[in-house]
């Protein structure tokens, strides 16, 4: 009597098995990292809702980010961090579940802590995926698109559809440029352009196309422009402040003569209140001071003179507090380092 086989024949030889899950195996990894091919960011540089679109915030020199679809002149990135909790709210525009809030902005990070590594920072309004929270942090999402000239080894532009332009100019993506003085010459933009309050900053008006400008200062891939123009009186309202906006670092250094004593508005981050001595003789010593990061979005420091009372405020307040600083330029840099020296006026 012959009995029945306990399990059905192979279905192929196991010499060719063997060879079909090798291939397999071989193979998977190779899709993997196709999958999760990179790209690394060059110059800090703004993120874009398109190719020639909105500025949503901006991502840090040095960054690594999962690429996309590829532009002529953008690249598309998935940018993913944390943010605090707290500055976001909820909504259900285009597809997303959270809205930055906070009208100044709010920092990405690697982490969910204050200290964690800076990714960038979304401008207030942006619209993000919310993925999970952790100890009042939340993990957030977004793809948005690069300059490709502010990304190293830029990738061959492909024939990949992207979206339609907007009417925001193409223009408002920067290049990578040493920091360097203008030289007062004359300049065109062909296609025209967005016009920032500072570089990666609120959006505070258009540059139409073909129109001429005067350079006045490069730094980081941005140009700081005056634009010659006339208004009706009726539009306009006389501001008795009497600060200057969107003033950078690189300015005050290039020309002191010009900045030293004038009064100016800059964002700031306070990282500690310190105590003067001989090394920075620029500062009163044993007098406190705000060791602040900025004028953000500049990677740069400033050392910021205050008084025994406003010090005591600043150490009992939050860490890493972001502020809008009225300042008075005292010196362009310190006697050992480029980081200018202001005094408080008051916070804006």
């Amino acid at each position: 009597m012959t009995k029945a086989p306990q399990s059905s024949p192979a279905k192929y030889p196991l010499p060719i098995a063997q060879a079909l899950i090798l291939g397999v195996l071989t193979l998977w990894p190779v899709a993997a990292a196709v999958a999760q091919e990179t790209v690394r960011i060059a110059a800090q540089t703004p993120l874009l809702k398109t190719p020639e679109g909105t500025i949503l915030g901006r991502v840090e020199r040095g960054t690594t980010w999962p690429k996309g679809r590829i532009d002529r002149k953008a690249v598309e990135v998935t940018v993913e961090g944390w943010i605090f909790g707290s500055s976001l709210g909820a909504t259900t525009r285009e597809g997303f579940n959270a809205i930055v809030n906070d009208g100044q902005g709010q920092n990405l990070r690697a982490d969910p802590r204050p200290d964690g590594k800076l990714l960038g920072r979304f401008s207030g309004g942006a619209l993000l995926q919310r993925l999970e929270t952790k100890d009042g942090w939340t993990r957030v999402r977004r793809q948005a698109w690069v300059a490709r000239l502010a990304v190293s080894d830029p990738p061959a532009a492909s024939t990949t559809t992207t979206p339609a332009p907007t009417a925001t100019p193409r223009d408002t993506a920067p290049r990578p440029a040493p920091s360097n003085l203008g030289d007062g010459s004359r300049a065109n933009a062909p296609r025209g352009a967005a016009l920032v309050a500072t570089p990666g900053g609120e959006v505070v008006g258009t540059l139409a196309p073909k129109a001429d400008v005067r350079v006045l200062t490069r730094a980081n891939g941005w140009t700081r422009i005056r634009v010659d123009a006339w208004v009706p009186d009726s539009v306009l309202e006389t501001s008795a402040a009497g600060a200057a906006a969107g003033v950078t670092a690189a300015e005050v250094r290039a020309d002191p003569a010009r900045w030293i004593g004038q009064v100016v508005d800059w964002r700031l981050q306070v990282v500690a209140v310190q105590m003067g001595d001989g090394l920075r003789p620029e500062l009163p010593e044993g007098k406190p001071y705000l060791l602040t990061r900025g004028p953000l979005p500049e990677s740069g420091f400033v050392y910021v003179t205050v008084s025994a009372e406003q010090a005591q405020r600043y150490r009992d307040s939050a860490p890493l507090r972001e502020i809008v600083a009225r300042v008075r330029i005292r010196a362009p840099a310190s006697k050992y380092l480029p980081t200018p020296v202001v005094e408080l006026i008051g916070e804006q």
